[in-house]
C-alpha cells in the first residue's frame, strides 16, 4: 500500500490538482493522509486517513504538494 502525504484538504485548488496528478501517476492503491478525510475522499474517490491513523503496512510514501511544514502560522491556514 502507498501513502500520499501532502497539504491537501484545505481547499487550495493547486494542492488538490497536485494530489489528482499524484493519484493518476501512482494509482489508487493508496491511502491519502489529510486532516479532512471525508472531504478528500469525496473529492478524489480514494481511501483517506488522518496523520495519527496511518496504516502500519506501507510499501511507498509519496510526499508532495501543499504546505506540509509550517511554524506557528499553520493555524491560520487550518481554520
Amino acid at each position: 500500500m502507498n501513502i500520499y502525504i501532502g497539504g491537501w484538504g484545505y481547499g487550495n485548488l493547486g494542492d488538490e490538482a497536485v494530489l489528482m496528478t499524484t493519484i493518476e501517476h501512482y494509482g489508487k492503491d493508496a491511502v491519502v493522509v489529510t486532516p479532512y478525510p471525508d472531504h478528500t475522499k469525496a473529492l478524489h474517490d480514494i481511501e483517506t486517513t488522518t496523520l495519527d491513523a496511518i496504516p502500519s503496512e506501507i510499501d511507498k510514501v509519496v510526499i508532495g504538494g501543499g504546505g506540509l511544514f509550517y511554524g506557528d502560522s499553520a493555524i491560520h491556514y487550518a481554520n
